[in-house]
């Protein structure tokens, strides 16, 4: 009998286990913006899935009043994208379907703040990593994407 249950147990289970990788996401993501500024509480806050995925990072300055394409990765909503103000001025990070206007969540980081973030919650087949900066000054970024 308990055979017959295989398949809705798993699906249970499953379903479970998204749920709460969903509430670690939301909680890490809200601790990136809380500690922004203290690198300790960020790292205790910061999800760091299996050893066996690999990741790009992309590094790069911005001039001011400006918005650059960071690179292009096939959509996949699970993803994980880590971006990180490594500058003085605040920036604006999203995804796009072309172009480099954020057409998706903007997600607002000030002076050496980070978030992570899943591409379906930012942009449905956004392909584009867009970086802006809004503001009178030069900045830098960080962006860091599971392969």
């Amino acid at each position: 009998m308990a055979i017959n249950n295989r398949p809705v147990a798993s699906e249970i289970r499953v379903q479970k286990m998204n749920e709460l990788y969903d509430m670690m996401s939301m909680v890490n993501q809200l601790a990136q913006v809380i500690w922004y500024e203290d690198d300790a509480k960020k790292g205790t806050y910061t999800f760091a899935p299996g050893s066996s995925t690999s990741t790009t990072v992309k590094t790069g300055n911005i001039a001011a009043h400006t918005n650059v394409v960071v690179d292009t990765v096939t959509y996949r909503a699970n993803r994980n994208i880590t971006f990180t103000n490594t500058g003085d001025a605040p920036l604006f990070f999203g995804l796009a379907t072309e172009g480099d206007i954020i057409t998706g969540v903007n997600v607002e980081l000030p002076a050496r703040g980070s978030a992570t973030l899943r591409m379906d919650e930012m942009l449905e087949d956004g392909t584009l990593i867009i970086c802006a900066n809004k503001g009178d000054e030069a900045g830098s970024f960080e962006v860091e994407y599971e392969n």
